[in-house]
This record gives structure tokens, sequence and C-alpha cells, in this order.
């Protein structure tokens, strides 16, 4: 790194020395070496998951959390210093190491976010390396800043996110969160799947800033699928991604998909419609 960054956390529990917050908290000494770690500095932060603050029993196995660099949330943040955070019920998680889940067979991790350049630290940085006549930019030109503002997902824009690649018939984990300000509400669309979030199934889930949804979803037909935002000047600006699914009996692009394939059954109906002429009489 090249300036002093945090880990700040949601979703666990910690001590003052592990917050990774920098405000006015009128703490010294060594509660504030959590506040900014700088480059070449390091800091131990220990987190706890209390078992009445873990996923409950009407809970997934496992729930969407978030951490963020907070010295300048805002800017540390819009330089792309943010993750996902999971936590997960007692016996949730297999013996391996890394550890995996034993309940569905792929994860995935979604940030829809309208990343906000103007506010990267590297800003400036990337005006001197990539125009051509660096002081002609005029860094207040509305049209500059809107030129900065990303409509991605993952960071990625115009479908170039890598394929999410998955077996059909398999159980599948989404963790879907959002963080930045009134322009961030997003719907994250799954076209052609069903997904269960919150005891509801639905096709789309709403996100908003600092907002964290877990969904579970089991994709049946093989083929590639189109995930967007479904808010109007998001999905203009290509603010979509593509998962792949492979079939259950040729095997995953991500591992071995070994579940024989499913087979829809199909009913007949015969229906008769008729047509009715209706006649409506409006008053004089």
């Amino acid at each position: 790194a090249t300036r002093p960054y945090t880990i700040h956390p949601h979703g666990v529990f910690y001590e003052k020395d592990s917050e990774g917050s920098l405000y006015p908290d009128g703490s010294s000494g060594p509660l504030k070496a959590d506040d900014s770690v700088p480059p070449g500095g390091s800091h131990i932060y220990n987190w706890t998951i209390p078992e009445g603050h873990a996923p409950t029993d009407a809970d997934p196995a496992c729930l969407t959390w978030i951490y963020h660099s907070h010295v300048d949330a805002p800017r540390d943040i819009a330089t792309g210093l943010i993750g996902p955070l999971i936590t997960c019920k007692r016996g949730a998680l297999d013996g391996n190491s890394p550890p995996q889940r034993q309940d569905v067979d792929h994860d995935f991790f979604l940030l829809f976010s309208v990343v906000d350049e103007n506010l990267s630290w590297h800003l400036n940085e990337n005006i001197a390396t990539y125009c051509s006549d660096p002081a002609s930019v005029d860094k207040e030109d509305e049209t500059f800043q809107e030129s900065n503002r990303m409509h991605a997902i993952n960071g990625f824009v115009f479908g170039n996110l890598p394929e999410l690649n998955m077996c059909a018939q398999k159980r599948v984990a989404w963790h879907l969160f959002g963080m930045g300000n009134e322009i961030d509400v997003h719907t994250a669309f799954f076209h052609g799947q069903m997904l269960t979030t919150r005891g509801h199934h639905t096709d789309v889930a709403n996100i908003f800033p600092a907002t964290f949804v877990t969904a579970e979803m089991v994709p049946w037909e093989p083929g590639t699928w189109l995930i967007s935002c479904q808010v109007n000047s998001h999905f203009r600006v290509s603010q979509i991604s593509f998962s792949r699914r492979a079939p259950a009996e040729l095997g995953a692009l991500t591992g071995k998909c070994d579940m024989k394939p499913f087979k829809m059954r199909h009913s007949k109906r015969r229906c008769i419609w008729r047509k009715i002429g209706i006649l409506e009489s409006w008053g004089q």
C-alpha cells in the first residue's frame, strides 16, 4: 500500500483496539493502533461471533456481511478496499484448509455499486498516467465527473465480470451487498432463475447502500444467463454480468457435476377459448 488503511468489519463483535475505524473517539495509545495502519506496518484485528449473534435456525447456514477500510471510508471504498465477510453456523464448514461449506456446492459474491472514481485515492495518478494532456483535465467538470462513475458488479462494467460458472441442479449461495450513496439503489435480477431469500421466492433482490443479502438457488437449465441491475439508468450503461450453468451430466467448469439430468414432467391440457364481443357505452 502507498497510504494508511484499516479493516473495519460489519456483523461481528470486537474490542476497541480491533474496530478499524478512524474518527475522534477520544481514545489513545494502543487503542489507536487499529485506526490507521501505515504502509509496511501491521496490526492484528481480533473479532468474535457469539452464539447469540450467529445465524439462527431460521437463517441460511451462512450470512452475508462485509469489511472495508475506514480511514476515509468513502474514498477507501471507492479505491476498492471492500469485500464480503461471511459468518456461518457452527458445523456448517468442513475441516479443510481453507474450510468449505457443506450445505451448498457453489458460493458467489457480488457487489452492486456505482463506483465513484472521482473519490479514488488513485485519481491524480490515473490522470497523470492515462491522459495525453494531464494539465488540461478539469476535475470539477460535470461531464468528467460523470465519466468516472462506473456502474459495476464487482468493479467490472459492460458485462466483463468473469463468468460465474456453476453446475445445473446443484445448490448455489449468492452473497449480495451494496455500498455508496443515494444513487446506489439496485435491483439484482437473475434472468430465468428463482432465488430464495428471507423466506420468499423471487428472481430479484433489492440492494441498498450498506445492505447485505443472502440468497440460495438451484439452477435447472444449462446455458448462459444474464444477471443485471434493472434500475433504468444503471441498465442503460450495462451494469450486467453473466452466469453459466454447465449441464449436470457434462461436468462443471468449476468442478465435477455428477447429478443425473433433471427431466421436467409435462401434462397436456385442452383449453377452449371463446371470443366474446364487448360493447362499452360511455355517457353522452
